[in-house]
């Protein structure tokens, strides 16, 4: 299993309230940044990224941005983790290793 940890930076389609607004609108995009998983080939036109997953290729809280409201995508690591995820035992009862 080998993914890339990303930092993706991107335009959100949101609401501007709850109520009635007056015009005009801020014309400035609402910035979001993510940091997660990539994976890649996901979903056609889209960067996909996952909060989560496990040695069995399951993922967790998948997040798919349109390619067109991506303004950049960052690697911040990128390695295999398999080797990684053999190696951490928990010793603790609390969970500490």
């Amino acid at each position: 299993m080998k993914h890339a940890l990303v930092w993706l930076t991107w335009h959100d389609a949101h609401s501007i309230a709850d109520t009635w607004t007056n015009l005009p609108i801020s014309g400035e995009p609402c910035v979001v940044r993510s940091c997660g998983w990539l994976l890649e080939d996901a979903k056609p036109n889209h960067v996909v990224i996952a909060q989560s997953f496990n040695d069995d290729d399951d993922y967790d809280h998948l997040l798919a941005v349109p390619l067109g409201m991506v303004v950049n995508l960052q690697i911040i690591a990128e390695e295999d983790l398999t080797r990684f995820s053999k190696k951490v035992k928990v010793n603790e009862p609390d969970g500490r290793v």
